[in-house]
C-alpha cells in the first residue's frame, strides 16, 4: 500500500499521509460531505475524488491501530491510482502479463482515444485491382515537405540524391500511406511495414520523438525491428505480425493518428526515411553509378526499391548507366525469382517464349520509372519499338530474338536487344 501511497502523491505534489490525518477525526462517525472544496485541475479532481474515498469509508486507514482502519480486501488502492492517471503509454512492456486490473485500464484508454481521433482527411477507401475496396490510401503532399539531407558532399552525389528525392517524391508524400496491397501497410516513400524497412521508420521515428511515439501507442500501435503491435481493445489481445497488420489496414482512427503524426513532425519523418533508404538501398550503390545520366539512377534505384532481388549492383555497375542494360537485367532476374519460388506473374507478368526471349506485359504502368527513361531511351534512338498491334508469332520464335527482352508499355512494345 506504501507503494501505491507513493505514487499518488508523485502524481499530486502532496503528503497523502498527513492529508489523511488531518482529514479524518479518531471517531468513526463523521459526515460524508467533502470537507473541503477543489478548483477544476487535474489535482484536484484526484484529491476529491481520494478524498470522497476516504469519507465514505471505502478506503482503509494504514495505521492498523488507527480508529478508522478498514480491512477492506475489496478495496484496490492500486486500481484507484490507475483510475486516476492520466496515460498508459507503457501498455507494451505491461498490458497482457496478468495483471487484469491494469489491462482493463489500459485497453479502455486506447479505446476512449482511438474513439476521440478524427478522420484524417484525404484518407479514403480505394479500390485495387478489384471491385471491391481493398484498404485505405492517402498521398501526402510531396511538394510541401521538407527537402532530404542525405548527408553528402560533392556535386556528382549531390546531383544523383536529389535525383533520387524527385523520384521518390513522385510517389508520393513522406506521410503518405496505403493499406490496399499485398504488404498491408505502406508509408512514406514505399517503405512497407511489413518488412523491416517500413519498421525501421516508424522505429526510428519514435526513438527520436516521445510526441510522435506517444501519438502512436495511445491507440494501440506500436512497432520494434522484428514484428507490429496491434492492440485490439475487444478482446483484450496484442495482435502482432501480419494478424495486426490486417486488422490496421481498415482501422480508420489509428491510420489517421499515424498520419498525424508523421505530419507533426515532418523533419523527424523525413530523416526516418534518409536513414532506412541509405541503409537498406543506397549501402552497395557503385561509385560507377555517381557517373551515371540521373535519369537512370534514378530508374535503377527505383526498381531496385520497388522489387529488391532485380537489381544487383555489381552485374551491371560497368553499363554506363545504359537503360536498356538495366531493364534487361531487371526484368530477367525478376522472371527468375518467381518462377524459382512459384510466383509467376506474381510483381510482373513475364513469359518465356519458345526462342528464349522474354515478354513483359507493363499493363500497371510500371516502366514509367526514371523520369520515363524508357521512353526517352526509344525517343532518342536507343531502344526500339513497334505498335502492339504489329508484334507478331515471328518475334517469338525467330532465333535472332533469343537474347531480347520485350516490354509492352501503353501501345508500343519496347525491343531490348
Amino acid at each position: 500500500m506504501n507503494e501505491s501511497r507513493n505514487a499518488l502523491n508523485a502524481s499530486t505534489g502532496f503528503d497523502l499521509e498527513e492529508y489523511e490525518r488531518r482529514l479524518l477525526s479518531t471517531s468513526k462517525s463523521f459526515s460524508s460531505e467533502v470537507a473541503v472544496s477543489f478548483s477544476e485541475t487535474d489535482t484536484g479532481i484526484l484529491l476529491a475524488a481520494y478524498e470522497k474515498k476516504m469519507l465514505s469509508g471505502q478506503m482503509m486507514f494504514e495505521d492498523e491501530n488507527h480508529p478508522l482502519y478498514y480491512d477492506s480486501p475489496d478495496i484496490n488502492i492500486d486500481q484507484l491510482v490507475r483510475s486516476q492517471s492520466t496515460d498508459y503509454f507503457d501498455w507494451p512492456s505491461k498490458a497482457s502479463k496478468g495483471d487484469g486490473s491494469y489491462d482493463q485500464q489500459a485497453f479502455d484508454w486506447i479505446k476512449s482515444n482511438r474513439a476521440a481521433v478524427i478522420d484524417y482527411p484525404g484518407l479514403n477507401k480505394v479500390k485495387y485491382k478489384s471491385q471491391d475496396y481493398r484498404g485505405y490510401n492517402y498521398n501526402g503532399h510531396s511538394n510541401a515537405d521538407p527537402k532530404p539531407n542525405w548527408g553528402v558532399t560533392g556535386a556528382a552525389q549531390a546531383a544523383v540524391f536529389e535525383g533520387i528525392r524527385i523520384e521518390l517524391f513522385g510517389e508520393g508524400g513522406a506521410s503518405s500511406i496505403n493499406t490496399y496491397d499485398d504488404q498491408l501497410l505502406t508509408i512514406g516513400w514505399g517503405f512497407s511495414v511489413k518488412n523491416e524497412l517500413g519498421r525501421s521508420v516508424l522505429l526510428n521515428s519514435m526513438q527520436a520523438s516521445s510526441s510522435f511515439k506517444e501519438k502512436l501507442l495511445s491507440v494501440g500501435f506500436n512497432v520494434d525491428a522484428s514484428t507490429v503491435y496491434y492492440v485490439d481493445p475487444d478482446t483484450k489481445k496484442i495482435l502482432t505480425g501480419d494478424v495486426a497488420l490486417e486488422k490496421l489496414r481498415w482501422d480508420q482512427k489509428v491510420l489517421s493518428q499515424l498520419i498525424r503524426a508523421m505530419e507533426a513532425d515532418m523533419s523527424t519523418n523525413v530523416a526516418s526515411q534518409v536513414k532506412v533508404f541509405k541503409q537498406f538501398r543506397m549501402n552497395d550503390f557503385p561509385s560507377e553509378g555517381f557517373q551515371w545520366p540521373v535519369d537512370s539512377v534514378r530508374l535503377a534505384v527505383h526498381l531496385k526499391h520497388w522489387l529488391p532481388v532485380g537489381i544487383q549492383w555489381n552485374a551491371i555497375k560497368t553499363s554506363g548507366g545504359n537503360v536498356t542494360a538495366i531493364l534487361k537485367h531487371f526484368c530477367r532476374n525478376i522472371y527468375q525469382y518467381q518462377e524459382n519460388n512459384n510466383k509467376s506473374n506474381y510483381f510482373l507478368r513475364i513469359s518465356k517464349f519458345a526462342n528464349n526471349s522474354l515478354y513483359v506485359d507493363d499493363r500497371d504502368h510500371r516502366f514509367h520509372m526514371g523520369n520515363n527513361a524508357m521512353e526517352k531511351a526509344a525517343a532518342s534512338g536507343a531502344i526500339q519499338t513497334i505498335l502492339s498491334t504489329t508484334f507478331n508469332e515471328n518475334y517469338k520464335t525467330n532465333s535472332q530474338y533469343s537474347n531480347y527482352v520485350f516490354i509492352e508499355y501503353l501501345d508500343k512494345v519496347y525491343m531490348l536487344s
